[in-house]
């Protein structure tokens, strides 16, 4: 392999370069020891708060290859990545009793610190100047996306430390035929392969090239070179697809848990064809660079300093940016998506930065002041670039836990369960509670035979508390078959900060003594609920094929299944044609004939609902038309609000018309709701006909 050579630096600039790297020590240090700026809640929340949990369980189970983060119900274990960092934090909080987030900020510290002297050998294994090597190691203390992720929950410093390491073994072992450094090249490869296989897959490319310099440095090795390099690298992705066929083979046990298989993510993971070809994507990939890598008059400098080089300094430069640019072209979506994978990648672009720099630093034209003053502008523009970017988290503080897992904790007991609608799977509100949960995915929200089996699937365990937290909040009607199911309040309990909770029904008489002492502002609490006397709980299902029901829907083709309501339909005359009376709540089901794909019905509201005046008349209704789809899923097709006491036009008779591109792939029923403030007062509503064809 050709070696860059050891230029001259003059004794001032290589003064320049050890400041420079202690300044940036001492930049890391501050900032990752300052209080400010290290709540779970900076960042990518997500991603720390579902690491952090799965940490606490280890810590408190032991480790276990079904590890558990119990987010998407049972069984509980829906692994991702091998779970080295949470594992190392895990094995730190037992032995030291140090807290969780404590352990967390430290180790994901420590693994980049210990990544400093692979990269510092590592560089030295190609005649890299010591001068040179200093820079790469400032540019990487003060680099924006390690000094804010750097001390986060989260397994990137993990990933870069072992890739880095496994790297410099790989390095030796092929350089010198060494099997010490071969099995330990092996080991470090199966270690970072596993904690983050697309982090390691810089490292892979890296690897590759190596392998391919030293083959064309020995022609002759071609064949022991390539097959030692195999047996290095293969071990790694060996494991790591059977570990991928291991997770995936978890997630599928879980009803809901489907949508994480690897076969699901292709896409999210490396993103569609034509994603890495649209300009777009490159220039945020560009923006992500000059803000959170290396400010544009780093990259300038660099670019500048980069035709003053060796010929063998800039192959290697170029051969770093290729590891750089190579995964932003495989994991495409991954990179667009979350700025932080970028920790993977950027000692890549870093290196070749700082091949650029040495060739201003070394260009003897250029006063030795200015040249120095270089190495000290570069520090500057790098910590100006880090401030603009992530200086908000240092100047106002984490929002902290939210106030409803305070509430919650109150409500619910430490073994139950709670199901979650409206936050994804979003872990952030059980690891404030400490509970179990079911996070229901958006998709899911009516998936009802999936859910049902979650629930089943609890054993001893029980559903603590249901919280709605989006526009689900809106149809109650499709919360009521999830409440009853799993024997909570038709009803919530509790209402604020943007959620409601509806209670285990057992649980209320329990609900003074829960609450007692407690301010809970911002909330509003039924503390006098009574569910026996809640209408919602009495919503039974009616068979409409009955022989009772025989010939009484002439209006409707085909005639209805079933329906489910407080009260049973009535057959009523209106100016002599007879209609379905119905009163809200309530769905009535059709069955569409096979082939079917429209539906045309006209209905209203009687007029002795909205014509007594007071507060006799209805407060309006909500008419909706669903479709239960073959997943266990609910599509809603159409929805309008009627306010009939208020608005006149919402008095007339109305036809609703739903036109499909396919058949109807499942039951369609017709729903009735009571209005915003939930009252069912004389919400009387007719159907004049119903046709489904």
């Amino acid at each position: 392999m050709n070696e860059p050579g050891n230029p001259s630096f003059s004794r001032a600039v290589r003064v320049a370069c050890w400041l420079a790297f202690a300044a940036g020590l001492l930049a890391n240090l501050l900032v990752w020891l300052s209080p400010r700026g290290a709540s779970l809640d900076n960042g990518h929340a997500f991603r720390q708060f579902q690491t952090a949990l799965t940490t606490r369980y280890l810590v408190r189970e032991g480790f276990r290859f079904d590890y558990e983060t119990p987010v998407l119900g049972p069984p509980w274990s829906i692994p991702m990545e091998f779970p080295v960092y949470q594992y190392t934090v895990a094995a730190a909080v037992r032995a030291t009793g140090a807290p969780l987030e404590s352990a967390g900020r430290a180790v994901s510290m420590l693994y980049f610190w210990a990544a400093l002297p692979a990269l510092w050998l590592l560089l030295g294994l190609w005649r890299v100047a010591r001068e040179t090597r200093l820079l790469v190691l400032a540019l990487l203390l003060t680099c924006p996306v390690y000094l804010f992720y750097g001390r986060h929950f989260m397994i990137e410093t993990t990933a870069l430390c072992l890739g880095l390491w496994f790297l410099l073994a790989f390095v030796r072992a092929i350089r010198d035929g060494s099997l010490p450094f071969g099995l330990l090249a092996a080991a470090l490869g199966i270690a970072a392969s596993l904690a983050k296989i697309t982090t390691f897959f810089s490292f892979g490319v890296a690897a590759v090239l190596v392998m391919a310099a030293e083959i064309r440095s020995r022609p002759r090795e071609w064949r022991r070179l390539l097959v030692w390099s195999a047996l290095i690298v293969l071990p790694a992705l060996a494991l790591t697809w059977l570990w991928v066929g291991h997770a995936d083979e978890l997630k599928g046990r879980n009803p809901i848990g489907g949508f994480l298989v690897s076969s699901k993510l292709h896409e999210f993971n490396f993103g569609p064809p034509g994603q890495r070809l649209q300009a777009g994507t490159w220039l945020k990939f560009y923006e992500v660079t000059r803000a959170k890598l290396a400010a544009d008059a780093v990259l300038v400098l660099a670019l500048v300093g980069m035709a003053l080089v060796s010929r063998a300094q800039r192959g290697l430069a170029a051969a770093s940016l290729l590891c750089f640019v190579t995964v932003l072209g495989v994991f495409t979506n991954l990179f667009y998506v979350h700025d932080y994978y970028f920790e993977a990648t950027a000692v890549f672009l870093l290196v070749a930065i700082a091949f650029g720099l040495e060739g201003l630093l070394t260009h003897r034209p250029l006063p030795t002041a200015l040249r120095c003053a270089l190495v000290a502008l570069v520090l500057v523009f790098q910590g100006a670039g880090f401030w603009r970017e992530f200086g908000m988290h240092f100047t106002s503080p984490p929002p902290g836990p939210p106030p409803l897992a305070a509430l919650l904790d109150r409500l619910t007991d430490s073994d139950d369960v709670l199901v979650v609608i409206g936050q994804d799977w979003n872990s952030r509100l059980l690891y404030y509670c400490d509970r179990r949960g079911l996070m229901v995915p958006g998709g899911y929200e009516q998936n009802l035979a999936a859910l049902q089996q979650s629930v089943s699937l609890l054993g001893s365990r029980r559903v603590g508390a249901l919280v709605v937290t989006s526009n689900f909040r809106q149809h109650p009607h499709a919360i009521v078959p999830l409440t009853r199911m799993m024997g909570l309040t038709p009803r919530p309990i509790a209402e604020g900060d943007g959620a409601q909770i509806y209670l285990r029904q057992d649980r209320l008489a329990e609900l003074a003594t829960r609450l007692a002492g407690a301010e809970m502002p911002g909330f509003q609490i039924k503390r006098d609920y009574d569910p026996a006397k809640d209408l919602l709980n009495a919503e039974k299902e009616i068979n409409l094929t009955a022989p009772e029901w025989r010939g009484k829907f002439p209006m409707a083709s085909p005639a209805p299944a079933r329906m489910t309501g407080i009260f049973p339909p009535g057959i009523t005359d209106l100016a002599g044609v007879p209609v379905i009376g119905t009163h809200a709540p309530n769905s009535i089901y059709f069955d569409p004939p096979p082939g079917a794909r429209h539906l045309v019905a006209v209905g209203g509201m009687f007029a002795g609902s909205y014509e007594k005046g007071g507060i006799e008349t209805s407060d309006g209704v909500v008419v909706e038309v669903w479709e239960s789809l073959p997943d266990g899923n609910q599509q809603r097709h159409f929805q309008r609000m009627l306010f009939p006491r208020d608005h006149v036009g919402d008095r007339d008779e109305f036809t609703i018309e739903v036109k499909l591109d396919r058949p109807f792939s499942g039951p369609v029923y017709l729903r009735v709701d009571p209005g915003p403030a939930e009252q069912i007062n004389y919400d009387w509503v007719y159907w004049r006909s119903v046709k489904i064809d």
